[in-house]
């Protein structure tokens, strides 16, 4: 099975998941390792998601495999969650770190301030 993420097809959504396998069909159930590689997460973490009911299983025969559909709802939350620019203050705080640099290479040997 061949999985990969795009672009949505439906441009309201903004964001999909495309898992498709060979014959060209997207599954609804995906194994629990192919979901936590799709959404990039560790398997302690992946774990932890379904625990709080973050993803949704289901048991097929003795394999536990993840809803295509709960992996599309989460990354869409991650997504809606991320702020929108640069954190506010940074660049300043950078120009005081820099100064605060150059203030401790420029005093002599042995002070402290």
């Amino acid at each position: 099975m061949s999985i990969c993420s795009t672009a949505a097809p439906d441009p309201r959504d903004g964001f999909a998941l495309t898992v498709m396998g060979a014959d060209g069909l997207k599954p609804l159930f995906v194994p629990m390792a192919a979901a936590f590689k799709l959404l990039g997460v560790k398997p302690t973490t992946g774990w932890r998601l379904v625990a709080e009911g973050k993803i949704k299983t289901v048991h097929v025969g003795a394999r536990r495999n993840a809803v295509v559909e709960s992996l599309e709802q989460l990354a869409r939350e991650w997504m809606e969650a991320q702020p929108a620019g640069r954190r506010k203050g940074l660049a300043e705080a950078t120009v005081q770190s820099l100064a605060s640099r150059r203030r401790k290479r420029d005093m002599p040997a042995g002070t402290f301030k």
